[in-house]
């Protein structure tokens, strides 16, 4: 069989599980910095966006 025709045909897939890895890392961190500036803290949400919105990946 082509390579290039098994790519293709696998490249959705592919890019589906890239993006469900990258939600995954993206989830992760969000809990990490809620756990790191405390629940308490109102000020969480928007430093979770300012982080998200550097070029992290």
């Amino acid at each position: 069989m082509n390579a290039d025709f098994d790519l293709g045909k696998n490249y959705g897939s592919i890019r589906r599980s890239v993006r469900r890895f990258g939600a995954a890392v993206a989830a992760d961190l969000d809990s990490s910095i809620r756990s790191f500036e405390g629940p308490n803290n109102r000020a969480a949400p928007s430093s979770i966006v300012k982080y998200k919105n550097k070029d992290f990946f």
